[in-house]
């Protein structure tokens, strides 16, 4: 039963950024969702309460991804380790892997704003010095901000040409 709940669920996370290509989050409904997955509704509030909670898992698991490759090295300030998993990012974002599509489509404050609240809630106990954690936390919007523009501008810049001026915007922020 929880590997049919699994697919279930990637379906329609799957599906709900599939169809931000087309439509705005604001617009996007819960019929649209099941229907371009093919699950039934029952099915989706099976594993989600509504919309938001499909973004904030979308958003978690792009939070995970970010985590596992880039904010790892911002926290220890390895910015010689940053271009690597960046360029990976963007090339992913470019080639339209679904879990970076939130950046894509959604506007910059959403995502933002989520990313916020899942970061403040994974890490509001942590002992770090609190001036690491807000200089951390405006290092992951200058690279949201930068990449969701990217992304707008219909990828002028090569992702290496944006990947090296991600790292060294990121390194005058030490």
């Amino acid at each position: 039963m929880e590997q049919g709940k699994d697919s279930a669920k990637n379906r329609i996370k799957q599906s709900f950024c599939d169809l931000l290509r087309h439509k705005s989050y604001e617009d996007l409904t819960i019929s649209d969702i099941v229907r371009n997955a093919g699950v039934a509704r029952v099915t989706f509030y099976r594993v989600y309460g509504g919309i938001d909670d499909v973004l904030t898992s979308v958003v978690q698991e792009c939070y995970e991804i970010l985590r596992n490759e880039v904010f790892v090295h911002l926290a220890a300030r390895e910015f010689d380790k940053l271009y690597e998993p960046i360029y990976r990012m963007m090339i992913a974002i470019r080639d339209d892997q679904w879990q970076y599509s939130v950046l894509r489509v959604l506007h910059v404050s959403v995502v933002a704003g989520k990313l916020e609240a899942y970061i403040y809630k994974k890490h509001k106990n942590d002992a770090r010095n609190y001036t690491d954690k807000y200089i951390i936390a405006s290092q992951c919007g200058i690279i949201i901000a930068i990449l969701h523009t990217w992304c707008y501008t219909e990828y002028v810049e090569s992702p290496e040409v944006m990947a090296a001026m991600i790292v060294d915007l990121l390194e005058k922020t030490r």
